[in-house]
């Protein structure tokens, strides 16, 4: 009895031991505890800082998990097995292969906010746990860290029915209102702004969401309760959640006046009549001023550095609410670019002109500057920790829009056509900013990962405040190819037949047997697969001829391939995709090729037992 009771208080005490062994030589870490995949260029992705001190045990195997509130994984990252040299200098003065495939613990894993499948998953508290696997069985773990996802961030719209106002206590138009109309997550922080001409703040409001109201009455009144003096200025609402999200939107031209007067402003602060069809004319909106008959009214666009007269509409009687003008002069041509001033003249019943205050706006013509360079030089979305993020680095300028949308579509042939078809694989959208940095993990919206030497193009496409929307393609890439870990002792690498077919069997046969001599330890067996649309038995036959095609053009120089390697045709037996999708069927018409150790004990796979993921 007491040795069995000294066994189990050994038991712990190593249990305790390893434990806090464990603590000081693992940990993980993060800047923030909280990330928001939104796409703005702040916090949009969450990195895993690995801290580990190496304990001189052989690592074996690491996994790292990423769980929800209820415990469930919906991402894990694990360590990559296959034994691939790679042809690079720090390889060439390693003495031996086991240095070489030595496992090793990344210091960083980044992490874009998606499940295993691709998609998106909601805001909400979760976790990150890592495991160790020694070759003495011995499987450390630390406890689980918690951080949290926010994608949303505050909105708010504002509004007003007019932008004039007199606050001479005569109690008509004394105060203006500003409509809010918002969504947002009651703790949400809100700051509102009055601001003068120079930018220069008079008036301050601060709310948390819970408390923000629908509108607000501003009374041409300072902090201090001081009447400002006449003149413009503009309302600006910023808003913040804890997860550092922010939104912001204002009202310009808001017009303090102690007489009623007339009044104009333009819809934007800039237009660009340049044909492209966005902006191309801008709107002047025209207040009388007076519910008084107008005898005459003038509006007067001038050119700042040249104030004569650029362009003059007048007439008589009924004025309309608004104008829109394309950037002419009376002469019917094109203005050169530049800062103006609009303002408008009416004479009533009275033997005096009344005149607004002048409003800025730019004439630009240039053409926007959209630049999507792409970082990775060789995107293989595999988990082999190398290249396995497509980093796209948007640069836009001269370009003013409120939501925008970043595409990625796969070319792929039919046997049938000889022009290529699109598959949308992949979209980001967001509002007003886009990021610095984007990164794609390779799975498509429908969870489709990125087929090897496959060839994309990306779009981009936004929408401003008028409601006017542009596309542009703005880069085109291919991946390389994927090697894909199925098993500790197996990998795969497969191919499309739209891939032969668009780029020459050739060029990809050799591209493939480049990639396999990087694993010169493994026997390889070659798989060609089919649709699923047609004939049985023309589908097996076709599938048999190709994989033996295929298998000699890459063999044809080894005499020892026929005990080394394999093929075999397998016609529909094996698929990926059930759907009666013409683009999904086109991913079952592949050829796949499945790598294992040569010192592994596993058979050699038939068509009868799955291959794929």
């Amino acid at each position: 009895m007491k040795f069995m009771f000294n066994m189990k208080f050994s038991i712990l005490f190593l249990f305790l031991i390893s434990y806090i062994l464990i603590g000081e030589e693992l940990s993980i870490d993060f800047p923030k505890n909280y990330f928001t995949p939104n796409n703005d260029g702040v916090n949009d992705t969450m990195i895993f800082y690995i801290k580990y001190v190496d304990n001189k045990r052989k690592l074996i195997d690491w996994n790292l998990f990423i769980s929800d509130e209820s415990g469930k994984v919906i991402k894990s990252f694990q360590a990559y097995h296959g034994n691939r040299i790679r042809k690079n200098l720090i390889n060439i003065f390693k003495k031996n292969q086991d240095e070489i495939f030595k496992l090793k613990l990344p210091e960083k894993i980044e992490w874009i906010g998606t499940d295993k499948y691709g998609r998106s998953i909601p805001d909400g508290r979760y976790t990150v746990k890592i495991k160790l696997f020694y070759e003495d069985s011995v499987l450390p773990e630390i406890s689980d860290k918690v951080f949290y996802l926010d994608n949303k961030k505050p909105f708010i719209k504002l509004s007003s029915d007019r932008r004039i106002f007199t606050p001479n206590n005569d109690k008509i138009n004394d105060d203006i209102i500003i409509n809010h109309n918002y969504d947002a997550d009651q703790t949400d922080r809100w700051k509102g702004m009055i601001l003068n001409s120079s930018d220069q703040i008079v008036k301050t409001y601060f709310w948390e969401t819970i408390r923000l109201p629908k509108q607000i009455l501003w009374d041409g009144r300072d902090d201090r309760g001081i009447l400002m003096d006449e003149g413009v200025y503009k309302y600006v609402i910023h808003a913040e959640d804890f997860s550092e999200n922010k939104f912001i939107d204002q009202i310009d031209y808001i017009y303090n006046s102690k007489i009623d007067i007339p009044d104009v402003y333009p819809e934007t602060d800039e237009f660009s009549p340049n044909g492209d069809g966005i902006k191309d004319k801008i709107k002047f909106n025209l207040y009388s001023g007076a519910e008084k008959k107008i005898e005459e009214w003038k509006l007067t666009v001038e050119n700042i550095k040249k104030p004569q007269k650029n362009w003059i509409y007048e007439s008589q009687g009924l004025m309309p609410a608004s104008i829109t003008w394309k950037g002419v002069d009376v002469n019917d041509k094109l203005l050169s670019d530049g800062e103006y001033n609009v303002y408008l003249e009416i004479n009533q019943n009275k033997p005096r002109r009344q005149s607004s205050s002048k409003k800025k706006f730019r004439i630009n013509t240039e053409l926007p500057i959209k630049e999507f360079k792409i970082e990775t030089k060789n995107f293989t979305p595999d988990g082999d920790g190398e290249n396995d993020f497509l980093i796209i680095l948007p640069k836009i300028s001269n370009l003013n829009f409120k939501t925008w949308k970043l595409t990625i579509a796969e070319k792929y042939s039919l046997e049938s056509e000889t022009k290529d078809s699109l598959r949308i694989l992949k979209k980001w959208s967001g509002q007003d900013i886009v990021p610095d940095k984007i990164l794609w993990d390779g799975i498509s919206d429908d969870g489709i990962l990125a087929s090897s030497l496959s060839d994309f193009v990306i779009y981009f496409s936004f929408r401003n405040e008028f409601n006017e929307h542009k596309t542009y393609m703005v880069n085109e890439f291919t991946t390389g190819i994927n090697v894909i870990q199925v098993g500790k002792e197996e990998l795969k690498i497969s191919i499309p037949e739209n891939v032969f077919r668009r780029k020459k069997d050739e060029k990809v046969i050799n591209e493939i047997k480049s990639t396999l001599e990087e694993f010169p330890n493994y026997s390889i067996q070659v798989f060609s697969h089919s649709k699923i649309p047609g004939d049985n038995n023309k589908n097996l036959e076709k599938t048999e001829r190709r994989s033996k095609y295929i298998f000699d053009e890459i063999f044809k120089k080894s005499d020892v391939h026929h005990v080394q390697n394999s093929y075999r045709g397998c016609g529909e037996i094996t698929t990926l995709f059930k759907e009666d999708d013409v683009y999904k069927q086109e991913k079952n018409d592949r050829v796949d090729f499945l790598l294992i150790k040569r010192s592994s004990k596993i058979k050699r796979e038939d068509c009868k037992e799955k291959v794929e993921n």
